[in-house]
């Protein structure tokens, strides 16, 4: 029996549209998958890797690169159903910084690490950051921490070593970073770390450390598959050309017309770049949607069609029609944010939802969803901020992984300065100064003096002993975590280290979360080893460590039943049957600064194009006509992409405004219109009127402050309770 026949590779191939086929049988050289949204590229990767492994490839020869764990989980669990799980396992299959910790723990000792290393996520890089610039007497007020790290984060992206950003440095800021820049990566280096921009630089490093390596790792993988290629930046884009530069059998599947994150180092110019550094390569365009009508689809088409820089493709579903385009335009953000709440209010009561959940609520910052959350509490509607604090970012849990760092990595003085006193031990800052200064002369780590505290005699004798003691708990835990099952030894240990005692012991909801939160992350450890043996394979603590390090907030689990709210960035990659978009401003979306370029705008168009195509079956856009950023009400214009879509798909409450939106200029940065608003007839409130407003409804006026149009009304609505209103601005019907 083959191997073809025992995979059905007609079994494989059904149901796939003549691209989708096309795409996972060419299997050999660059094939360059432009897909649309919607358009099934996630079936389209899946089916090749096992089409792959269907005619004979080991499927350790295979690598598919993905950008979050849960895309990578999806992979893997549809090649067990295709193939077996078996191959799906061996599959090199995972995250880039997934994928290259792999190899980076393999080859450590090349580049001068060893196998343990740790990895710093921004928290932790955030905190070297900030002793560093403590240590160069510079003030948070000159550079922050943030600054800093993003600064070298882009550089790290674009291949800039220190000694290449400390060349091209221009000013005093660039050359104090630069100084920052060279401090830091010794400092990571000494406490045998890496960042997350580390894990590609040093990939491409150990690449190019010898010819026998480079040649390894190019046999080693003999056909490369990328999904999101638009997102990658080009430090990804390098190790791609460096493994793929032997035999060229690069699978990279994107759209380019769902590139939104140049602000963290994406380039979509790599995928122009793609076609020119391989021009042998074969285009394939997935245009075939199976999420949206078509009425959704015409609209995003017309949309993305005023960007210059794209490879053109026309989005297309089998189903025609469809709901019109809501467009709904209200007073203020105050009076939208309850039109919204309105809206999806109707939509259940109407049968039109069947859940909260099957709403998204989408904006472009997250400034956005305060009036929301209001106006949701106050209808009692469930809701959920989707990419709000992660389990894993909670003070308490960083704590506890800083402890079970240093368990596998006495070097690690960052995880050792966050535990020394959580819980509190009364080790304060000289104390710590001391161990400082003992360590360097020594060339030891601070875990290293706090195990020989006793030899310095600057430190109290009762802090000397609480220091041993704490090193002492790590070190012999770190040694049985060998011969002890992982989870009854992690749990031992943080009941030794007092942190669950200490929250414990604490009254308040607070403290009892925080517990709670420990006692979660313990079990989760004892869940993870229990499911590797579960299947014969040995858990590990460096293993559950990676895992976490390497988390995004796009891995975070949603569950329940609640209207979603999230940026549009963060619905990259979501579906839901209706959608709604927010704060449709000229300045807003598009997002308008001073330094706003062309560039900047198509990406801005880009954004609202995924959020258009979250929609399975409706799509509702909103604007207020007045916003108030600094408590003074300005007038608005409306979204210069309302304009761009085509008015017979639209369902709008006016129309004219949408006629001709000119763009606002790009150098304006705060977007103001000079017009002020007009005086109209001068109307005397007074206390007791009864009052209609569009969207609150019946209300009485129970306070009036000012007089004529500067007037400040309280109004008391019957359905959402008092409101504080503008005489000027507020769009009142008297009822008197």
């Amino acid at each position: 029996m083959t191997i073809a026949s025992v995979y059905d590779i007609e079994r494989m191939l059904a149901g796939l549209n003549d691209q989708q086929h096309q795409a996972v049988i060419t299997t050999e050289g660059p094939v360059l998958v432009i897909a649309g949204a919607g358009s099934g590229k996630t079936r389209v990767l899946t089916t090749r890797v096992a089409y792959l492994i269907a005619n004979g490839i080991p499927p350790d020869r295979i690598l598919a690169m993905t950008f979050t764990n849960k895309a990578a989980d999806e992979l893997r669990e549809r090649l067990a159903h295709l193939c077996d799980s078996w191959a799906a396992r061996r599959v090199w299959a995972g995250t880039f910084h997934s994928i290259f910790a792999r190899l980076l723990r393999r080859n450590a000792e090349i580049l001068g690490f060893t196998p343990s290393f740790t990895i710093y996520d921004d928290d932790d890089s955030l905190s070297l950051i900030r002793r560093l610039l403590k240590e160069h007497n510079i003030p948070p007020s000159e550079l922050s921490p943030q600054l800093v790290r993003n600064v070298i984060s882009r550089a790290k992206n674009d291949i800039r070593y220190p000694e290449d950003f400390a060349q091209l440095a221009t000013n005093p800021r660039e050359r104090r970073i630069a100084t920052l820049y060279h401090a830091y990566q010794r400092a990571l280096r000494s406490a045998n770390a890496m960042d997350f921009d580390d894990l590609l630089l040093n990939m491409i490093d150990l690449l190019q450390s010898s010819d026998d390596v480079l040649q390894l790792y190019q046999n080693l993988f003999s056909y490369l598959h990328v999904d999101e290629y638009q997102d990658t930046n080009r430090a990804q884009y390098r190790v791609l050309q460096l493994l793929g530069a032997g035999h060229a059998n690069i699978f990279a599947v994107g759209d380019d017309a769902q590139s939104i994150y140049s602000w963290r180092g994406a380039r979509i110019e790599n995928i122009f770049e793609f076609q020119r550094d391989f021009p042998n390569h074969i285009l394939i365009r997935l245009e075939q949607n199976y999420r949206s009508t078509q009425v959704i689809l015409d609209a995003a088409n017309a949309v993305i069609a005023h960007n210059r820089q794209q490879i053109s493709k026309r989005l297309w579903t089998a189903v025609s029609g469809g709901e019109p385009i809501a467009i709904s335009s209200y007073w203020d953000e105050a009076e939208e944010a309850a039109g919204i709440v309105n809206i999806i209010t109707q939509l259940r009561q109407q049968n039109t939802i069947a859940r909260w959940a099957d709403v998204a609520v989408l904006y472009r910052i997250n400034a956005h969803s305060q009036l929301l959350e209001d106006e949701f509490r106050r209808a009692g509607i469930p809701y959920r901020i989707i990419g709000g604090i992660s389990f894993y970012k909670r003070k308490e849990i960083k704590d506890a992984l800083a402890y079970l760092r240093l368990l596998l990595n006495a070097q690690d003085n960052e995880a050792f300065l966050r535990i020394v006193n959580e819980p509190p031990r009364g080790i304060g800052q000289a104390t710590l100064t001391h161990l400082h200064q003992w360590a360097e002369r020594h060339q030891r780590s601070l875990l290293e003096a706090a195990m020989c505290a006793d030899q310095l005699g600057s430190i109290a004798r009762q802090k000397q002993q609480i220091l041993a003691a704490l090193a002492m708990l790590i070190t012999s835990t770190a040694q049985r975590l060998e011969s002890m099952p992982l989870g009854e030894t992690i749990h031992t240990f943080f009941e030794q280290t007092g942190l669950l005692s200490y929250y414990r012991s604490q009254s308040g909801d607070e403290a009892l979360e925080r517990y709670e939160n420990i006692a979660r992350l313990i079990a989760d450890i004892s869940e993870y080893a229990a499911a590797l043996e579960h299947i014969g394979e040995r858990p590990t603590l460096a293993d559950y460590l990676q895992r976490v390090a390497l988390l995004t907030s796009a891995d975070e689990a949603t569950t329940g039943d609640a209207v979603q709210l999230m940026t549009l960035h963060a619905a990259k990659g979501l579906e839901f049957p209706v959608v709604i978009i927010a704060g449709l401003v000229e300045g807003l979306l598009p997002l308008i600064r001073s330094s706003t370029t062309e560039h900047d705008r198509q990406e801005e168009r880009r954004l609202f194009y995924v959020g258009l195509t979250r929609a399975q079956h409706r799509v509702m856009l909103t604007y207020p006509r007045h916003r108030a950023p600094f408590g003074i009400p300005e007038p608005t214009k409306p979204s210069s992409f309302l304009k761009e879509l085509p008015p017979e798909l639209l369902d709008a409450d006016r129309p004219e405004d949408l006629a001709a939106v000119p763009a606002v200029t790009l150098t304006t940065g705060t977007l103001r219109n000079s017009k002020q608003p007009g005086n109209g007839t001068t109307t005397r409130y007074r206390p007791g009127m009864r009052v209609e407003h569009p969207t609150f409804g019946e209300g009485i006026i129970e306070r009036v402050e000012g007089r004529g149009h500067d007037a400040k009304l309280t109004v008391h609505f019957v359905t959402i309770g008092t409101k504080l209103l503008l005489a000027r601005y507020a769009p009142l019907h008297i009822r008197e």
